[in-house]
C-alpha cells in the first residue's frame, strides 16, 4: 500500500476496530453504521455534483460555439449588405 502498510497490518487494524465495535455491543454497531452511512451519502453527492458541473460545462461549450457562429454569420451578411 501507498501509506507503508503492509495488508496484514491493515487488516489487523480492521479487526481491532470490528473487535472495539462487538465490544461496545449494540450501540457501537449503530455509531460505526451511521458514520459508514454518512461517509457513502457524502461520496455519492460529490460525486453527483462533479456529474452535474461536467454537464453544465459541456452545455455551456456548446451554447457558446452556437453564439460564435450565430456572430459569425452576422457578420457575413453585414458586410454583404455594405457591398
Amino acid at each position: 500500500m501507498s501509506n507503508g502498510k503492509s495488508p496484514r497490518a491493515v487488516s489487523k487494524n480492521f479487526s481491532g476496530l470490528l473487535e472495539a465495535v462487538k465490544s461496545y455491543g449494540q450501540p457501537g454497531f449503530w455509531i460505526l453504521l451511521s458514520i459508514l452511512i454518512v461517509l457513502v451519502l457524502v461520496t455519492a453527492a460529490v460525486m453527483y455534483q462533479r456529474i452535474v458541473i461536467k454537464r453544465f460545462q459541456t452545455a455551456s461549450n456548446a451554447t457558446q460555439e452556437n453564439f460564435e457562429t450565430i456572430a459569425a454569420d452576422l457578420r457575413k451578411r453585414a458586410l454583404e449588405v455594405k457591398k
